[in-house]
């Protein structure tokens, strides 16, 4: 059996400081792609988030928690882009705004992704607009994420402690993190 004398411990150890700084350099890699990611992207949030009146740190909040503000990001059931559209959604913007529809492959262009997104998540926050803000955000939240039907019934039958009543798990942990990066990125934009 081989014995290690002190200079080979000292190289064991200068190699793991190194692989160990690779991995912390490696790790830090998708954190500088994602601010890089929306820094392209914000002065086209500021400019919908004025037009849609909102708060583009709730934006950037959904974006991220959505597609870590991946443009080609898709779905498990074929949400598109940035804001992560359904083709429901795009036809409630068509529809109601009357503009017209676009095609699928249209909904990955950055600006039109935001756009309709916004709008729709606009929409949710309008229909909440009597209530505190905390549970305003919270309701059109589950609605962006969860679906209209159930944002209404959790409004109705969970008056007090809502997030923590929601009883969809994904739908409580997609608001607390959205809030959490809405907290977060508007430090960071204000």
């Amino acid at each position: 059996m081989r014995r290690f004398n002190k200079k080979h411990i000292k190289y064991v150890i200068v190699f793991i400081v190194c692989i160990s700084a690779l991995g912390l350099i490696a790790g830090l890699l998708p954190l500088n792609q994602r601010y890089e990611r929306l820094a392209q992207i914000t002065p086209i949030i500021n400019t919908v988030a004025q037009k849609e009146s909102m708060n583009p740190s709730l934006i950037i909040a959904v974006i991220r928690q959505e597609s870590d503000f991946k443009a080609d990001s898709v779905g498990d059931a074929g949400e598109i882009g940035l804001m992560q559209l359904t083709m429901g959604a795009v036809q409630d913007w068509s529809r109601i705004t009357k503009n017209p529809m676009p095609e699928k492959s249209e909904l990955f262009q950055i600006e039109l992704n935001i756009q309709i997104g916004s709008w729709y998540l606009n929409r949710a926050m309008s229909q909440f607009k009597h209530l505190s803000k905390e549970r305003q955000v919270i309701l059109a939240l589950s609605q962006y994420n969860a679906g209209r039907s159930r944002a209404l019934r959790w409004d109705k039958n969970y008056k007090k402690n809502l997030l923590e009543r929601i009883p969809i798990s994904s739908t409580r942990n997609y608001i607390s993190s959205v809030v959490k990066y809405k907290s977060h990125y508007s430090q960071k934009v204000n």
